[in-house]
Formats: structure tokens, sequence, C-alpha cells
């Protein structure tokens, strides 16, 4: 499995800092106008799909871009100002990127039978379903979005979600920490977008996880949507469990 580096994102934190070191252009003009999550589409025109269901065009969408790189990274937080004349209201957003930084992506985990750990986590806090078919792009893959925080050192970092049972139409995902130190005590929050494959190929994932079982769960969709619900783990086997929530997916 390709190691990649965390990418880690403390929420308040970022807001914060941005927001008190944004230069103001005058006594009640903000550097920006909002703050959004959103996927980077790179279909001939660039455009941000923010995860409120709202798409922006971004008149210098280089600035997406981390340093160095020459291609967009899937995922952003992104500060955005309106251009001259644009509002929130207005049918087409057509916009400037004050500020952007690129979200920890990663694939649900379609090889479970690579990780060989499972490393506790210190919290799990929230997640949103990003469904991207309700807005205009049905070649874009859904998004889960996920909250937690983790204990770390200076090592590499991977955070996974893995299949782990279905019923119906709802499907179990496990958070975890799949490669870290099991040691570490310093605690950090992190914010991770991880793409949802379709229905096809996460029963193919568990079919693999089950073959020794008498009996393979099976992924339904209903109406061509799926519920996700999401587990982890503590120290001591503390669980944790996030209600499960609806999106839409390829079959």
């Amino acid at each position: 499995m390709k190691q990649m580096k965390f990418l880690l994102v403390a929420l308040m934190a970022v807001v914060m800092s941005v927001s008190v070191t944004s230069c103001m252009k005058g006594e009640n003009e903000s550097s920006y106008d909002l703050g959004i999550y959103a996927t980077v589409v790179d279909n001939m025109t660039v455009t941000l799909l923010s995860d409120d269901g709202n798409v922006y065009y971004p008149e210098n969408p280089a600035a997406l871009k981390v340093s160095g790189e020459t291609s967009y990274p899937k995922r952003v937080f992104a500060y955005l100002k309106y251009a001259e004349g644009v509002t929130a209201a207005s049918e087409k957003k057509i916009v400037t990127v004050v500020q952007s930084g690129s979200l920890y992506t990663r694939s649900l985990c379609t090889q479970p039978d690579t990780i060989k750990n499972d490393i506790p986590l210190a919290g799990l806090s929230e997640f949103v379903l990003v469904d991207t078919k309700q807005v205009l792009y049905t070649n874009v893959p859904a998004y889960c979005n996920v909250l937690f925080s983790l204990y770390i050192d200076d090592s590499t970092v991977i955070v996974d979600l893995v299949p782990v049972t279905a019923s119906g139409n709802e499907l179990t995902v496990k958070l975890q920490q799949t490669i870290g130190n099991k040691d570490a005590s310093y605690t950090t929050s992190g914010y991770a977008s991880f793409s949802i494959p379709s229905v096809s190929e996460i029963n193919r994932v568990l079919a693999e996880i089950h073959k020794d079982s008498e009996e393979v769960p099976v992924l339904t969709s209903v109406g061509g949507k799926i519920k996700i619900k999401i587990i982890g783990e503590g120290k001591n086997q503390q669980a944790y469990t996030l209600s499960a929530k609806e999106v839409q997916i390829d079959n």
C-alpha cells in the first residue's frame, strides 16, 4: 500500500489563524467572503464543488495547486472572494481563491487484506457524506468526510476507512489508524476525505473479507442510495459508533 504523509487539519486552528491574519481592505471589507470544503473538478474548466452543494468558478485556479505540484488536489479547504458584482445569490458564482490548502484524501480501502495494524484512535467525532450526483457531476465520486483525533508522534501516519459488513442498504465501515506508533501519547485532530467506490466494488471487497464465512454480506442500494455507518476503536477496546447517513453512489 502506497504510503503518504498524513496531512493533519486542525479545523478550528486553521479557521482562526486565517481569520485573525487576514488582511483588511477597508473598515468593513474582509479579504475573503467565505470558506468552503470542496472537491476540485478539473474538466476543461476548473470548478469547486462545495460540500454544501454550490459550485464555484475560480478566476485563479492555479492558486489551488500545492507548491511545486502540476496537478490539482482532489479536495481542498479554500477561502474565496466573490468577483465584482457576484453574490451568494448569483446563479454563476465566480470567485478568486484567497487561500487554499489540500485535504488528506484516500479511497475507501479495497484491499483490507494488506492492512496489518489497527492502532487505537483517540476519538471519532463526526462525518459528512458529500453527494456529488445531486449537484452537476455524475463522474465525480461521493466522499465521506470524517473528523477524528488520534495518537501521533513524528513518524508517518496513515488512516484508512475499511469495509466491515453490510445489511440491506447499510454499509458498516471502520475508521482506523493503520500506520503509526502504537505507543504514541500526543493527541491531535484530523479531517480526512474518503472517496466511495461503486456498490459492486464494495461487494467484491466484502466477499473477499468474508470468504471463509457461511454467509457473505451483500450491500444493496435503494433508489441508488446506500447508508454508511462508521465505527472505530480507542484504547482499552473503547468503541466509537456514528449514526448512519445516506448517500447516492454508482451501482
